[in-house]
């Protein structure tokens, strides 16, 4: 096969023989090189719930239980706070329901919120 600079994974800019890498955060589309022009046709944000900490990453990676992942996550996934619980392939923390509360970090669902107690 015939090699072009801008093949699957990266693209040129403005079909210029720089390639470029989609970078953290995204993932590559599998386009053949004339429609490899910008990162807006090549290359695709790692939605929420998922991340990706490489370079030229071929799939967007879930994010664990205990973390949050917002859409196109760069660097590894952010804990879940105080106060709130996160699933599985968490885009955002979901915050416990009024009358509980959850002192740890981390928490992995919704059984992790206590009811507050009656002074």
């Amino acid at each position: 096969d015939f090699y072009t600079p801008c093949d699957y994974p990266v693209y040129c800019p403005n079909n210029t023989a720089t390639p470029l890498s989609c970078g953290p955060g995204y993932v590559s589309r599998n386009l053949t090189s004339p429609q490899r022009t910008s990162k807006d046709n090549s290359c695709q944000a790692c939605p929420g719930g998922t991340y990706n900490n490489e370079r030229d990453a071929a799939y967007c990676k879930p994010c664990p239980a205990g973390y949050y992942c917002p859409q196109a996550m760069t660097t590894p996934p952010i804990e879940c706070p105080v106060g709130f619980y996160c699933e599985p392939m968490s885009a955002s923390p979901s915050p416990c329901q009024n009358g509980t509360y959850n002192p740890n970090m981390k928490s992995i669902n919704v059984s992790a919120c206590r009811p507050c107690s009656i002074d």
